[in-house]
């Protein structure tokens, strides 16, 4: 295994473990000991690369987002619907952990990584520009409206499917 191959493997290990535990019990309850212990990492690993358990959650969205972006056609630009349906498409497959963070008042992490994605897909120029993206509060606006579309979604059941989530994204924001 490559060392970029164990180090992903090791935060999905590390988040795995994190998702185990706060199933049962709120996060401020579990210790770094417990977490790594069940993750089968050290301590040090711990330290090493997270501040948090927030910064587990964050980095490993970010992974699995920017990921699963990577696995899209590698057309230019990124029309936002196609885009939000991916995002909703990888929410609904990983469900379970995504409505853990959301009982365990996780959404800020889920925000932050959602902004986090949308700056590196604009940085890498997989996303159309427009006056709306120059403004500085374009990204806390869209992470934070479409988080919450997809824990108002979650929540809901997921009635619509991922496609129809991310025409409405699109819809919610044309200028018609």
């Amino acid at each position: 295994m490559s060392p970029k191959e164990l180090k992903q493997k090791k935060l999905e290990d590390t988040h795995k473990a994190l998702m185990t535990l706060m199933a049962n019990e709120k996060i401020e309850d579990i210790s770094i000991t417990e977490l790594c212990d069940l993750a089968g990492v050290s301590r040090t690993y711990f330290y090493h690369h997270f501040t948090s358990m927030d910064d587990v959650i964050s980095e490993f969205q970010v992974s699995s987002i920017v990921a699963y972006m990577r696995a899209l056609p590698s057309k230019q630009i990124l029309d936002l619907s196609t885009m939000m349906q991916h995002y909703f498409r990888l929410n609904q497959e990983s469900y379970e952990d995504t409505l853990i963070l959301i009982r365990a008042g996780k959404e800020s992490v889920l925000i932050k990584a959602f902004k986090s994605v949308y700056l590196y897909l604009f940085d890498k120029n997989r996303i159309s520009k427009s006056q709306l993206t120059n403004n500085k509060y374009w990204a806390d606006f869209i992470a934070g409206a479409v988080v919450n579309m997809m824990v108002a979604w979650l929540q809901d059941g997921m009635t619509e499917s991922a496609t129809a989530m991310g025409e409405n994204v699109a819809k919610f924001l044309s200028r018609n």
